[in-house]
């Protein structure tokens, strides 16, 4: 078996976003090692590592991305990537926002220079 050199291995940033924390774990890994090789490398000491691609504690899944940008287990890594291990969204940002106005359109009192919303502005006759 080829020994590989302290110089010829690659470091690799590992980031977990967790509530209210961030984890920041640097790796050296040899050449042609994949995102789930550095994974588990880095399950030896915290198994949460792994939530990732195991989804015990995750429904959906974890999504993987190098750089901020999505990738599978599978990529192969280069020197100084940053591998991000993205929860989750919690709530959906579109729809929130459409139910915020929502609210705020019915809470809203009707003019009487645009007694209907939908349609266009129209100004009632003046006696």
């Amino acid at each position: 078996m080829e020994s590989i050199k302290a110089s010829d291995l690659l470091t690799v940033e590992l980031v977990l976003a967790t509530d209210g924390s961030a984890q920041l774990l640097t790796l050296k890994l040899p050449p042609g090692s994949s995102v789930l090789d550095a994974l588990k490398l880095a399950a030896q000491e915290d198994p949460r590592w792994l939530m990732p691609i195991s989804g015990a504690n995750s429904s959906p899944p974890w999504a993987l991305a190098v750089w901020n940008q999505r990738v599978t287990a599978e990529r192969m890594l280069e020197e100084g990537d940053r591998v991000e291990l993205l929860r989750p969204l919690i709530a959906q940002p579109k729809e929130d926002r459409r139910d915020r106005v929502d609210d705020v359109r019915a809470a809203a009192p009707r003019s009487r220079w645009r007694p209907d919303a939908r349609g266009p502005l129209r100004r009632e006759p003046s006696v």
